[in-house]
């Protein structure tokens, strides 16, 4: 007997629950036919021209199905016997929705589905987006997502911090400042599925404005927060300059991967530094928790003296990498800043080396 068990997951884990398979070099290919111009696509031969499903191919190259009329999207990596089992339970999420008074008629929201069997148990893990709140929700307490949407940050506990966690049918939820953590997993998303419509003009002048203020952070400050260094920033602004060219008349799905990808890595760097929150970590090198007091293994007698025969060195490194590495995370340019600088170090220090060790063999 399967049983099919109605059960959350993050957007974050979508790509680790699709397992793509090998191409059968086994096969080879049919003739081609005279006057043949369509090649229609045989990966889902049970899908009729008729069906609500059809197939999508994202910017990169993974395909996926979509049904506009219940705007839910699935992988494409699945037979005919779990396309039905999937195609069931969109109608039994939304037929839960309806027996609690949800309404999911708006066409601001979408609904994720994949089956993940184990032995005689098939699971149904879902989620919905809410395309005008920049958020992702489920109909069921999302127990099993939290750990990997909150990436094991220590002092997540603030609403907004968290984003509609807690909401199963609480429209008041709602009602609260949209959560980085869950605009995140939003942007993530409309990275994997970009068919939905978006005001782009409106996005493209706010990501531009997010990247204007980093590029200035950058220039007035060595210890900016954000997750681009100034090249980067850059050749960023010059590809939103692009965007707002067509922005009103594109309707490629390229656009919107570009514009949520950039947006993932703005939000997922205010999640961490707790943006909006009175703790806000406003400089790259400070914490946010209370400082650890208790013992350290260069803090002992040994390490001390050895810190010394070793003209302090270690202490030095180490405290260039707690600057780095602040809360258990790092700030992407300052760890590219901090490891040019040590290979420059290291390669001083060969060259030195090479010098003087052959020169050693001429002294008298």
């Amino acid at each position: 007997m399967i049983i099919v068990l109605l059960c959350t997951f993050s957007v974050t884990v979508v790509d680790s629950l699709e397992k793509l398979p090998s191409r059968d070099t086994s096969r080879t290919y049919e003739p081609l036919l005279a006057l043949t111009r369509r090649f229609p696509n045989k990966s889902c031969p049970w899908l009729t021209d008729d069906s609500q499903w059809k197939s999508c191919v994202h910017p990169e190259g993974a395909l996926y199905l979509y049904d506009g009329s219940r705007r839910a999207y699935t992988e494409a990596n699945i037979d005919e016997i779990t396309f039905r089992e999937v195609d069931g339970c969109v109608d039994a999420l939304y037929e839960l929705a309806r027996n609690n008074s949800v309404d999911l008629t708006t066409g601001d929201i979408e609904l994720v589905v994949q089956l993940e069997v184990a032995q005689d148990e098939v699971s149904c893990q879902y989620y919905f987006v809410d395309h005008k709140e920049r958020t992702v929700f489920w109909l069921h307490d999302p127990s099993e997502a939290t750990e990997s949407i909150f990436s094991a940050l220590q002092g997540v506990y603030d609403p907004s911090h968290m984003g509609a966690l807690c909401g199963t049918y609480d429209v008041a939820c709602f009602n609260q400042p949209v959560g980085y953590a869950l605009e995140d997993e939003y942007w993530t998303h409309c990275e994997h599925y970009p068919n939905h419509r978006m005001d782009r003009k409106k996005l493209v002048k706010e990501l531009r404005e997010l990247v204007m203020h980093a590029s200035a952070e950058i220039i007035t400050s060595d210890t900016s927060l954000s997750p681009f260094d100034s090249n980067e920033l850059s050749k960023i602004m010059e590809l939103l300059g692009h965007l707002q060219e067509n922005a009103a008349d594109n309707d490629f799905l390229h656009s919107t991967c570009v514009i949520a990808r950039f947006m993932h890595y703005f939000c997922r760097a205010k999640f961490f530094n707790f943006c909006g929150l009175p703790c806000a970590r406003l400089d790259a090198d400070k914490s946010v928790y209370p400082e650890d007091t208790g013992f350290h293994l260069l803090a002992s007698s040994i390490s001390f003296a050895i810190e010394a025969i070793l003209f302090w060195a270690p202490r030095a490194r180490l405290e260039n990498l707690r600057r780095v590495w602040v809360d258990e995370s790092i700030i992407m340019p300052r760890w590219k800043d901090f490891n040019t600088n040590l290979m420059a170090e290291w390669t001083g220090i060969t060259i030195y080396v090479r010098i003087v060790k052959p020169a050693s063999h001429f002294v008298p």
